[in-house]
């Protein structure tokens, strides 16, 4: 019989190759097709398969075509022994302009971990050494995420974000990822566990998982790039790693740890954690308006920190909400 220190490792060992699929590695793509509208981040767009042939107008890649594949598909991965075709470099005829190395470089030239690339051209590129999906590669997958998956391991947390909020539609501008930790309820307040999850748009949930965690009476605290760090209310919650957990901080303002949520909607009553705490030290103030400033005045858009409103610029608006939080004082309130 296998000892339970076995047993964890093994848990562990699975946990690992299932983060490493969904972009715990070095490329950071996780390695599931088309996956953006399920919550996942870089996940590749392409996959070598007759179904979802090159240059279809429908179901080529994501983002470029109508569709893209479809979600879910497992690529071979990376592929360190990848080489062109061996016409390559002059004789594959009118295809000798698709032998440039630089046109493979990564997978071509690259570490074992990073020998990927998201295409699926054919020859003589050949991608299908590296892209192409097979029962081999999804099975496995499916198998060894089903070992993490049952009725009763369903673990939620439902956040609103002050910045992100839209009280015209009670959703948010855009999905975000957030970290949820587990705490004592006794000083010092040991973290027990935490969980990263990309936070649901339009029903606000972020759905954990807490594999360290016994049965106990724990804090819940949340953690978010640009906002305030926010504790659940004084005492705790009951937490059963057996069973369903659920708890929600946008019903009412004492679900936190001083009431330290704004209410963002009177209909339906919506609270939500502070935004504007830029450089992540517990209190907006005047080091992240002058942050938010540099940044407007630059013009700086994408997936910044200063976007504290999601439209992917930093600008008057993200300037104006934080400094409302400046003159309220907000901060963090803990134990």
């Amino acid at each position: 019989m296998k000892s339970e220190l076995h047993l964890g490792k093994q848990h562990y060992k699975g946990l690992g190759y299932i983060n490493y699929i969904h972009g715990t590695n070095p490329t950071a793509f996780c390695y599931l097709s088309n996956m953006s509208s399920y919550g996942a981040e870089n996940s590749i767009s392409e996959v070598y398969h007759s179904w979802f042939a090159d240059g279809s107008a429908l179901w080529d890649k994501a983002g470029t075509s109508v569709y893209g594949p479809a979600p879910g598909f497992v690529p071979g991965g990376v592929n360190p022994t990848y080489a062109l075709d061996g016409c390559c470099p002059s004789g594959c005829g009118s295809y000798n302009n698709s032998c440039n190395t630089s046109l493979v470089t990564p997978p071509l030239s690259q570490p074992i971990q990073k020998s990927y690339k998201d295409w699926n051209t054919s020859w003589p590129q050949n991608s299908w050494t590296i892209t192409e999906p097979g029962i081999y590669t999804q099975a496995a997958y499916v198998r060894l995420l089903s070992r993490f998956v049952d009725a009763a391991s369903i673990r939620q947390v439902k956040i609103a974000i002050e910045g992100l909020y839209n009280s015209s539609s009670n959703s948010l501008n855009a999905r975000d990822t957030v970290r949820v930790y587990l705490r004592n309820t006794t000083s010092p307040y040991l973290v027990i566990d935490s969980s990263k999850a990309v936070l649901d748009s339009l029903n606000f949930t972020a759905a954990l998982s807490f594999p360290n965690a016994n049965s106990g009476t724990f804090y819940i605290v949340i953690k978010h790039r640009n906002s305030i760090e926010t504790w659940s209310r004084a005492g705790g919650e009951s937490y059963n790693n057996s069973s369903s957990f659920n708890f929600d901080f946008t019903t009412d303002s004492t679900k936190s740890y001083a009431a330290n949520v704004k209410r963002v909607d009177s209909n339906p009553g919506t609270y939500a954690i502070f935004s504007g705490d830029v450089n992540q030290d517990g209190a907006v103030d005047a080091t992240d308006l002058s942050l938010i400033e540099n940044d407007a005045g630059n013009f700086q858009t994408g997936y910044i920190v200063t976007d504290l409103n999601g439209d992917n610029i930093s600008d008057a608006s993200d300037l104006a909400l934080a400094d409302n939080n400046v003159f309220d004082f907000v901060g963090k309130m803990v134990p």
